[in-house]
């Protein structure tokens, strides 16, 4: 037959105040509480890293969208409206010079009575003298002129227009090219 031990004490039997009946059962309650802590952290990381790739995906997505505007961006042509109603003042001189040679061949009939005083034994008596006559003029004369005009005026300028600026004509295009390195060297 079986004797117990003599100096061996059965375990105290927690009263009626105590919630548990062993010792060994706070071991079972904390080894659960920490599955259920380490459960939910894999959970939580779970859920974090495919928010993560979700993000890195949307992320590539901007990118490539990012590189096809910065590709068609460069060949854009842009018309911008422009309206001009204003006076511009417009001072200026305005150098003139001639040089030419005046030719003159003519005869100019020359018909004149000249009355002249002639003194005859004390008495002065005015004789009417008929002159008739035909005076050839060949003449040339050099003519030089150097002046300069002074041009001082309101001009009044009123239009509207468009004005096409091609960005291939700008230096964007060599922009654009850096800022699509730096979108490819991000992916």
């Amino acid at each position: 037959m079986y004797e117990p031990d003599k100096d061996y004490a059965p375990p105290a039997v927690p009263g009626p105040h105590a919630p548990f009946r062993s010792p060994g059962c706070y071991i079972n309650i904390a080894l659960v509480a920490l599955f259920v802590m380490v459960t939910v952290s894999l959970a939580l990381n779970f859920a974090l890293i495919v928010t993560l790739l979700r993000a890195r995906s949307a992320a590539l997505e901007a990118l490539d969208q990012a590189v096809a505007v910065t590709n068609g961006l460069g060949n854009e042509v842009f018309s911008i409206p422009v309206h001009v109603d204003q006076n511009v003042p417009v001072s200026v001189g305005v150098p003139f010079a001639y040089q030419d040679t005046i030719v003159v061949n003519t005869t100019i009939p020359i018909s004149i009575t000249v009355s002249a005083p002639v003194d005859l034994a004390g008495q002065t008596v005015v004789i009417a003298l008929p002159v008739r006559t035909a005076v050839p003029v060949k003449l040339q004369v050099p003519v030089s002129l150097s002046k300069t005009i002074d041009v001082n005026a309101s001009v009044p300028v009123k239009f509207d227009t468009n004005v096409e600026v091609r960005l291939s004509d700008t230096p964007l295009p060599g922009y654009l090219a850096r800022l699509r390195a730096a979108i490819e060297s991000m992916r």
